[in-house]
């Protein structure tokens, strides 16, 4: 992991996959001892490609090389299901494990797989995921670590396999395991996640990996059936969506307590956390039923809306994701910054599409709208803090969550109540300055932030997408009305606008909408436009008019193109009227 870019630049990509090749020929010629050299040479390979498509095509290179004609994720495949079937140890089945997911999980690989060989890997990671989930309960600490370890790499191919193959879940739906019976199995791992501090051989409260890494797995499979199950109806059907989201939620208090015990910032319980999540996250994606089901509260009718709810859990995964971090694991401060980024990337997302559905309620009264304001203005003076106190990667991770948070937020202001909640928020003026000021155009002036950093911007901003989720928050909150006054009031905001009008085309679309807003109806607000920002109003209509006009896209940047033209000629028009 640490020598990666070594390794790449000395060949290793070319030579795992030469000694992978020859031990698959010798794995399907009936050798057995073979196996140990497939699993090391696949343990190598599946680090190296994983995420990276250069590194996949120098692996479907090396091995055109090799005489196989694009055919070596076949010979994988087929290897690895030959060895996920046998009864050889652990590690070596975890290892083919991680390499069947590495084949299948990346496009180029998986395009080169045909449907009876994908169906044979499927089949023999059905089998294992079969005897998991019917598995007797288990006792102590890392008991059979190695089996547990293969367990979770299976659990993660076999989610990848039921995504790719539309025969594996079919086959999955009449011989598999049923979720039910997944359910039970999870929320019995979940319970043991944690041992210790209740005996003389355990007096210190422990983690049970064993526990955590069969959590993960069932995880990914229930959120592989999700995701295929927004696509089949049939199998969808079958899902009661209301067990599953209590479930998780369930689960999840444990899972976080082993997280808070390891040393390591990726240990299974940060692993296990972190795929309940994303289940959490497929379970929203599946729908207004899955959104209920995540919103929907265990507790009494007198708690408020989402307060004991899965939706609950997210909330804390996206504002407070450091607090599931252990102090001695928070001691490597990069990949503690990575983790809790992506962790809450994850939460954000399914939280931004329960703030568009029905019950979106939960929320707006779940204390989510108050947490993200007062992480917003920590996190964005963090993401711009001396680069002689923290790495970059601690900032560019603060900066991501910082936009993550900034996201949902501009998907439930799209709607009046949640406008009104944020705006209700006695920091919400202090935030909008703090944004309009770290995320603005270059200015002269210095500014004192919340967190003790004091930031003068004397360049372009260094994150755009923020600046962008910026301006779209600002356009959502000049949609209505009685804001109007409030954003007028400030200064900085309506210079952040009309500043955004040099920016791309999306971030001069939400600007320039705003800004319509804003001077519709409003003499005052038409005049305070005039007399600041007209020239920059029609510099930026001739650049968009220009970039128009050459551009031959249709897609995402056509749209937002179009877009800041309408945008800027009704506000044109506006400006333009001297009634």
């Amino acid at each position: 992991h640490r020598g990666r870019d070594a390794v790449l630049s000395a060949d290793g990509v070319a030579k795992c996959v030469q000694c992978l090749a020859g031990a698959s020929v010798r794995i399907a010629a009936g050798e057995a001892t073979a196996t140990v050299a497939f699993s090391e040479a696949a343990e190598c390979l599946s680090i190296l490609i994983a995420g990276d498509v250069d590194a996949q095509g120098d692996a479907l290179r090396a091995s055109d090389a090799l005489g196989v004609d694009g055919k070596f994720p076949l010979i994988v495949a087929a290897a690895c299901a030959t060895i996920i079937a046998s009864k050889t140890s652990g590690a070596t089945i975890a290892a083919a494990a991680r390499a069947a997911h590495a084949v299948v999980a990346s496009p180029r690989w998986r395009r080169a797989l045909d449907e009876p060989r994908l169906d044979a890997l499927g089949a023999a990671l059905m089998r294992r995921d079969a005897q998991r989930v019917a598995s007797a309960p288990f006792e102590g600490p890392d008991e059979n670590s190695d089996a547990s370890e293969a367990d979770a790499a299976c659990g993660a191919a076999f989610a990848a396999v039921l995504d790719a193959s539309p025969a594996c879940r079919k086959r999955a739906r009449t011989d598999g395991c049923s979720i039910e019976r997944r359910l039970i199995a999870l929320s019995n791992a979940a319970e043991l996640a944690t041992s210790g501090g209740h005996a003389e051989s355990h007096p210190v409260q422990t983690v049970d990996s064993k526990a955590c890494r069969t959590v993960a797995a069932h995880s990914r499979v229930v959120a592989a059936s999700l995701r295929r199950g927004a696509r089949d109806d049939e199998d969808f059907r079958e899902m009661n969506l209301a067990a599953l989201a209590s479930t998780l939620r369930r689960a999840w208090p444990f899972v976080k307590a082993a997280s808070t015990l390891e040393d390591d910032t990726n240990g299974p319980g940060s692993d296990a956390l972190d795929a309940l999540n994303r289940c959490a996250l497929a379970l929203a994606n599946a729908g207004d039923e899955g959104c209920v089901a995540v919103a929907a509260s265990g507790a009494s009718k007198r708690r408020a809306a989402g307060d004991h709810s899965l939706a609950r859990c997210l909330m804390d995964s996206a504002v407070r994701g450091e607090l599931a971090v252990s102090p001695a694991a928070a001691r490597d401060r990069d990949a503690t910054a990575l983790v809790v980024s992506k962790r809450c990337a994850v939460a954000c997302a399914a939280l931004a599409k329960l703030a568009q559905a029905p019950c979106r309620n939960a929320v707006i009264q779940g204390g989510f709208v108050k947490d993200s304001v007062v992480a917003l203005r920590r996190l964005a003076a963090a993401a711009h803090a001396p680069a002689s106190r923290v790495s970059y990667t601690v900032r560019s991770s603060r900066n991501s969550r910082a936009e993550a948070l900034l996201g949902t937020l501009v998907s439930a202001t799209m709607y009046p109540d949640a406008q009104r909640a944020l705006l209700d928020e006695p920091q919400t003026a202090e935030l909008l300055l703090d944004l309009c000021h770290y995320y603005g155009a270059p200015q002269q002036r210095s500014y004192s932030s919340p967190g003790g950093v004091d930031y003068t911007p004397t360049r372009e901003p260094l994150y755009p997408g923020a600046r962008a989720r910026t301006a779209s928050l600002l356009r959502n909150l000049a949609l209505l009305r009685r804001n109007k006054g409030r954003i007028l009031a400030q200064p900085p905001l309506v210079q952040f606008l009309l500043d955004a009008l040099r920016a791309p085309p999306a971030v001069v679309s939400a600007s320039a909408t705003a800004l319509w807003a804003l001077v519709h109806h409003s003499e005052k607000a038409r005049g305070l436009v005039k007399a600041d920002g007209l020239r920059a109003v029609h510099a930026a209509a001739r650049a968009t008019d220009d970039a128009a006009a050459f551009s031959r896209g249709s897609g995402e940047d056509a749209h937002h193109l179009r877009a800041a033209q309408r945008a800027l000629a009704h506000l044109r028009a506006i400006l333009a009227d001297d009634r």
